[in-house]
């Protein structure tokens, strides 16, 4: 190559992306283009002459193998992971050693050099991404699960709640002074605790972690310290005023794991030896617009990272951590409120009227559809004095009754998650044939383990009777669709 051609060869190989340099026999070096100073961070001057050893320092030896290879006349090819020497995350480059051979004498190598960082980083950023899709695959099959065993719960205790309301109904009205009626209401508060637990594992396993809404905080506080009940009461004596009366943008599913974490981490911060004189405070209330939260205890707080790992979910959260010099600490969270009562709203009686008797108005009918033939005997006996009641044991039997253009019913009582025709595929069936009674619905469920299930409570209309339900309850809502019904 002529003289004339060599400025343009350095042109060239400069604005190259990749690495590359000439190294001689004696491992000196004697050409290296820009991105090989910038690799570096040695100059030109200073990189001309520089000794191998010198520039790569400990690399030096994990590359001797392909350093001797290639004065040996073998071209080398291989993957480094190599420090970056102003201190950054490591930089990841592809090697070759291309031998200079001359009348069978190898003179020195080239060595080209592709940075491969970012191919690394974006594979690793991919794979990350698909552990995470995993992840969350295998949290909503577990979810599903939960919510799945939380409908086989709260089906049969819908039994139990029905059977115990009826039998202390009639006791009341027989008057009766015996010790049974003592212990039928210990049984319901019983199945009542029961109910409280099922509600929490369903809230929790909500699938659809995207939803977000208007979520009340002083609710998913209660929910999250009834879940961490079984743990936290063996720990602490945990007490609670919770007045935010407040609503907050979020998925409370996340918003109540979040409080179950606080809640649970402050318990596992307790000494343990001191467990009659441990303490968890936890308290809500409005400030300005913003609710804030508090999870006081007598233990330790946390460390920034514990804190941005709990509140990764909530996006417009602050949370602060309060030491109270030796005695304990306070975790303080504060969130935007969408809707923040008055005061008169905050402080006048929730007061709920009494459901009206039937008994005084013309006879409701009721179809009532359940596959559970305890509860749907029960449904059908708690109903009976007051209403004329169909029962039907499955949805392809209620669609048959609906679709008959000569049957009327004032109230469609129906379970939502039944085997082969489930009580979205009734009510869809309705919409195509009879239009006219969709607002007579009232859906029951004890838990929409589904995604379907879920998509179509959070969008329909009707109301949704959660199991297990008081008879009052029930007798309640089917008053009420039925006066709307014939009004």
């Amino acid at each position: 190559m002529d003289d004339d051609s060599a400025p343009v060869l350095r042109v060239l190989v400069d604005a190259l992306p990749d690495m590359f340099a000439y190294w001689d026999a004696d491992l000196r070096c004697r050409f290296a283009n820009r991105a090989y100073h910038a690799w570096f961070g040695v100059g030109h001057e200073a990189m001309i002459g520089i000794d191998m050893r010198t520039l790569l320092g400990p690399l030096f030896e994990l590359n001797r193998p392909h350093i001797e290879g290639a004065l040996a006349g073998e071209r080398q090819a291989f993957e480094r992971t190599i420090p970056d020497p102003a201190g950054g995350p490591p930089r990841h480059s592809h090697a070759q050693y291309i031998p200079d051979v001359v009348d069978g004498h190898v003179r020195g190598f080239c060595a080209l050099v592709v940075d491969m960082t970012r191919r690394v980083r974006a594979e690793e950023s991919l794979r990350q991404r698909e552990r995470a899709v995993q992840t969350s695959a295998r949290l909503a099959s577990t979810a599903t699960l939960v919510s799945g065993i939380a409908h086989e719960i709260n089906n049969p205790l819908a039994s139990v709640v029905a059977s115990l309301d009826l039998a202390l109904s009639l006791l009341d009205r027989r008057d009766d002074s015996s010790t049974l009626a003592p212990l039928l209401r210990e049984a319901r508060a019983g199945a009542d605790r029961i109910a409280a637990s099922a509600r929490a594992m369903t809230t929790l396993a909500r699938g659809n972690l995207v939803t977000r809404g208007p979520v009340n905080v002083d609710d998913a506080l209660r929910e999250s310290l009834d879940i961490a009940a079984s743990v936290v009461r063996y720990r602490a004596t945990v007490t609670r005023d919770l007045r935010s009366y407040a609503r907050v943008d979020a998925n409370a599913a996340q918003l109540t794991q979040v409080f179950l974490d606080l809640v649970v981490h402050a318990a596992d911060g307790l000494p343990e030896e001191r467990g009659e004189r441990n303490e968890i405070r936890v308290s809500a209330y409005a400030e300005g617009e913003r609710v804030v939260v508090e999870i006081a205890s007598n233990g330790r707080g946390m460390t920034p990272e514990m804190q941005a790992q709990l509140f990764e979910p909530l996006t417009h959260g602050k949370i602060s951590v309060r030491d109270l010099d030796g005695r304990g600490s306070v975790v303080r969270v504060e969130l935007p409120a969408i809707e923040v009562p008055s005061h008169e709203e905050q402080s006048a009686p929730r007061l709920i009227a009494p459901p009206r008797s039937a008994a005084s108005h013309q006879r409701y009918r009721v179809l009532v559809v359940d596959d559970e033939p305890t509860l749907r005997r029960l449904i059908h006996t708690a109903l009976a004095r007051d209403f004329d009641v169909t029962s039907l044991g499955g949805g392809a039997e209620a669609i048959r009754a609906l679709c008959d253009e000569d049957a009327e019913y004032d109230v469609v009582l129906c379970d939502l998650m039944m085997p082969l025709v489930s009580g979205v595929q009734v009510y869809e069936a309705v919409r195509m044939r009879r239009p006219h009674l969709l607002d007579r619905f009232v859906f029951m469920t004890g838990g929409a383990f589904t995604p379907r299930g879920q998509e179509f409570l959070d969008l329909v209309q009707a109301p949704v009777l959660a199991k297990p339900f008081d008879v009052a309850v029930l007798r309640g809502a089917v008053t009420a669709c039925a006066a709307r019904a014939r009004a």
